[in-house]
């Protein structure tokens, strides 16, 4: 999770993740080669709230 609340309602905000680094962390192992996909969403099974998200462009990036 990289945001919850009301904090920054109606607010872009632009977030930076090591995907490698998250799949190591979820998996405990070294991710394949080559992504098939990349899933991004938002839910609210856990406060049975409705959500509504907009998400802008996702790009890649070597940065380290």
């Amino acid at each position: 999770m990289l945001r919850s609340g009301e904090a920054k309602l109606a607010t872009w905000i632009t977030e930076r993740h090591n995907l490698v680094e998250d799949f190591r962390l979820a998996f405990g192992r070294d991710p394949p080669e080559h992504a098939e996909a990349i899933a991004i969403w938002s839910d609210s099974d856990q406060s049975n709230q409705e959500v509504r998200a907009y998400y802008g462009k996702v790009v890649a990036s070597n940065d380290q």
